[in-house]
């Protein structure tokens, strides 16, 4: 008989599990269950060498704390997903919620739940791994050797009671944690530990656990805390075992204080809280331009909620000559380079051209490696409107200073022209000489009128509040304007129910019939054919008791939108493109109030708009009957 030699058993290899927590005692502790269990186990104490070790090993599962120190755990898992996405990633934490971030793990599991749970997470992620079991009795040689080296340089506390929470045992980093000395621990019980406020309800939550068996109900919603030798609280982590021994039951509990990480927790909810709260948009992307963040100020400026826009490129913000800005910057950010505070352009969802201040930044991971960009972005287009429109209020200035100065030289050759015309009108003539000498003193005397005109502009600047009629007002500003509007086929219509006596300031209230003039007139460039000013004697419509005048501009044009009706009076804003400031009702509305007046505008689309100016009256005296025209009718503008 032949003796076939037996084929040799190959085992499979045993699962790797990375370990990775800056606690180098508590992850030795995890790696000595988990070699337990038949696990190859590599352990990392930061992120860093974490991600070295995950880098350069065949890992087929990692188990990391979600905060190690001032590095978020989560931020580690992300990086690895980058580079193996089919590893998969258990996250360990305080509370049984799941933490920021845990989209990028596949499970977490709370350390107060027991290495079962973990255990139980491991074998469902790893379902066909197979383990290489140690040795028999591997284990045991090293017998309590070994547990007195782990309980000794372990830096989380472990204390074991009897059921009467006498404390048995206590090891030297338990002492360190809360300030005991051993004779004043051992014997004492366990509530020594805990805040008053919680002793009554451990002592409840045993005597129900040793009688029906049950868990943690008493202690949902509860966040656990100790209580030093000074009296001071301390956030921990506490998971507890059981055993019996002749006949009693121990349990052993490890207490981990998590004081740094709450610091830790504390300071990064605060930053949290000031980037969401920053007036200037705050966005965040990686490296393919997807945006990662989205605070509240970004919502404001650009007009997207956050859930809008997550996920999509943030090139969608640059309008169509900036679109090869969003690769140049991209191509920065990659190789580590941040660009500093410069002026750019942003589109908002409503599809408002800003002007923005821009700093971006290189987002990186705990390991160094670039990982995304984040980006401050300030409204500059108020600043800059307000910057332009300050150039264009001093070109105006010295345009007026100009005209004044125009105006007050002309008025000697113009005088010298109306005396030739006079002249001329008494020598003896052809009629048909004498027609145009007659229209020739028309036009000459418009001259002189528009030249008076130019001068008290630049001179009422000089004075206060005086009594005046708006319907004086409004003559000279049709004096100006009324032919270009009657050249746009616009027949314009005065109705002077009363001659509107104010005591006013004339420039500003000039200023304010201006606008609203020259804005009906831009209105009927585009459609229709009628402008009607109105003056009548009239109460407040805001039910005051006071007596005033009010001066209606309407016209039958193009109307305002309803949805843009409610901006008209803010500054910078304006309906005319790059024609207008936006400042010219801002500023009609601010001169109203500051006479203590009103404005309203009512508007239909496609039918016209009117504007109504209510002013108090403010009479110094009762106007004389001299001063007010018999009865103002309808007068057609000539």
């Amino acid at each position: 008989m032949v003796t076939l030699p037996k084929a040799p058993v190959v085992l499979a290899r045993a699962s790797i599990i990375l370990c990775v927590d800056d606690d180098a005692t508590g992850i030795r502790f995890r790696q000595l269950i988990l070699e337990a269990e038949g696990y190859r186990v590599l352990v990392a104490t930061s992120a860093e060498e974490g991600m070295d070790v995950f880098r350069s090993n065949p890992v087929d599962l990692v188990v990391t704390d979600h905060l190690m120190a001032r590095t978020m755990g989560t931020e580690m898992a992300g990086a690895m997903k980058r580079l193996k996405p089919h590893v998969p990633i258990i996250l360990l934490t305080g509370t049984n919620s799941p933490p920021e971030g845990a989209e990028n793990a596949d499970a977490y599991v709370c350390k107060g739940d027991g290495p079962d749970v973990l255990l139980n997470r491991i074998s469902t992620l790893l379902p066909h791994q197979s383990v290489e079991l140690p040795p028999a009795g591997g284990w045991a040689l090293e017998g309590e050797e070994r547990y007195r080296v782990i309980m000794e340089t372990m830096s989380d506390a472990v204390i074991a009671i009897d059921q009467h929470s006498r404390i048995l045992f206590a090891n030297p980093s338990t002492k360190k944690i809360f300030g005991y000395a051993d004779h004043e621990l051992l014997g004492g019980e366990l509530t020594m530990l805990m805040p008053h406020y919680l002793r009554q309800r451990y002592r409840e939550s045993l005597e129900r656990y040793l009688t029906t068996g049950e868990k943690r109900a008493a202690w949902q919603g509860v966040k656990p805390v100790g209580l030093n030798k000074d009296g001071q609280e301390i956030p921990v982590e506490i998971s507890f075992g059981e055993y019996a021994k002749d006949g009693r039951r121990m349990f052993v509990g490890i207490i981990r204080d998590i004081s740094e990480r709450k610091q830790a927790e504390r300071e990064h909810a605060q930053l949290a809280a000031i980037v969401e709260s920053s007036n200037d948009a705050i966005i965040g992307k990686n490296l393919d331009g997807i945006v990662t963040a989205w605070n509240k100020g970004a919502e404001r400026m650009f007009g997207y909620a956050a859930e809008e826009i997550m996920g999509k490129p943030a090139s969608i913000l640059l309008p169509p000559d900036k679109l090869q800005e969003e690769s140049q910057i991209l191509s920065r950010i990659g190789h580590g380079e941040g660009m500093s505070l410069h002026d750019s352009i942003r589109v908002a969802k409503d599809g408002r051209v800003l002007s923005v201040g821009v700093t971006i930044s290189p987002i990186q991971d705990a390991h160094g490696a670039v990982t995304g960009a984040s980006t401050i972005a300030r409204d500059l287009t108020q600043v800059k409107m307000a910057e332009q429109a300050l150039r264009n209020s001093e070109k105006l200035a010295v345009a007026g200073r100009l005209a004044a100065t125009v105006a007050h030289e002309i008025n000697g050759p113009l005088e010298a022209v109306a005396n030739i015309l006079f002249l001329l009108d008494r020598a003896e003539l052809s009629h048909t000489a004498h027609e145009f000498i007659h229209a020739a003193q028309a036009e000459v005397k418009r001259i002189g009128q528009i030249t008076k005109l130019t001068l008290g502009f630049h001179r009422e600047g000089e004075r206060g509040e005086a009594e005046l009629h708006a319907s004086d007002l409004i003559d000279g500003i049709l004096a100006l304007y009324g032919h270009r509007i009657e050249s746009l086929g616009v027949a314009i219509e005065k109705r002077y129910d009363s001659a509107g006596v104010l005591v006013a300031d004339a420039g500003e209230l000039r200023q304010v019939l201006s606008n609203l003039i020259v804005n009906a007139a831009e209105a009927l460039a585009k459609k229709g054919n009628k402008l009607l000013i109105h003056v009548y004697d009239s109460p407040d419509w805001r039910g005051a008791g006071r007596k005033g005048v009010r001066i209606t501009v309407a016209d039958n044009g193009c109307g305002i939108p309803r949805e843009v009706r409610h901006k008209l009076f803010e500054p910078f804003f304006t309906t005319k493109g790059e024609k207008g400031t936006g400042l010219g009702l801002w500023v009609t509305k601010s001169l109203v109030d500051k006479h203590d007046g009103s404005l309203r505008v009512r508007s239909t689309p496609g039918v016209g708009t009117t504007f109504s100016v209510f002013l108090p009256s403010k009479l110094r005296h009762p106007p004389s009957p001299t001063l007010v025209p018999a009865p103002y009718g309808r007068q057609e503008a000539g």
